[in-house]
């Protein structure tokens, strides 16, 4: 639990926090029902930080890592970011201290509307998830590609839908 507080919810915190990168955004914590993660102590802890700084708390549900915008989108994109980063540095197994560097760059290259495109690839993926009824055929079989870079534009705190005029202002939806 503490190093939950140390390595995550400390490091939020100056995120979101006065002056922080994210000044002002709201975040959600998305639980992925790892044993540890679904200790009751553990998620008393969790949701009473979360409840008292106005964070969610949002469960995933166990064994459906396509509905936690992390596991389906962040993730992977940063693991191919990092992966590329380290292999300038040679195919043979990289220092600590490289691997740190190169964390340390693609966590702060990694834009918000990055993030946001993966809040609506997974609101995409949940529609095929109730279309499926609760399963997870679709993923073998369905088509997968939501078009959700033609649909948005870029802004520097999110995304915004495009219209047929781009010049046309719109607030950031995400």
């Amino acid at each position: 639990m503490m190093t939950f507080w140390e390595k995550v919810f400390r490091e939020i915190e100056i995120l979101v926090g006065d002056g922080g990168r994210y000044e002002g955004y709201i975040p959600i914590i998305q639980g992925d029902q790892a044993s540890p993660h679904t200790d009751g102590i553990f998620l008393d802890f969790v949701r009473n930080f979360c409840e008292a700084r106005g964070w969610y708390w949002s469960p995933q549900a166990p064994q459906m890592p396509h509905m936690n915008v992390l596991d389906l989108s962040v993730f992977p994109a940063m693991s191919k970011r990092h992966s590329g980063l380290t292999r300038k540095h040679g195919y043979s197994v990289v220092s600590q201290d490289v691997i740190a560097k190169c964390a340390e760059k693609v966590f702060n290259d990694f834009s918000s509307a990055t993030i946001a495109r993966s809040f609506v690839t997974v609101r995409h993926m949940a529609d095929k998830v109730i279309a499926a009824k609760g399963g997870n055929e679709f993923l073998a079989f369905g088509d997968l590609h939501f078009g959700i870079r033609a649909a948005f534009a870029d802004t520097d705190t999110g995304i915004r839908l495009k219209h047929k005029e781009e010049d046309e202002e719109e607030d950031t939806l995400f």
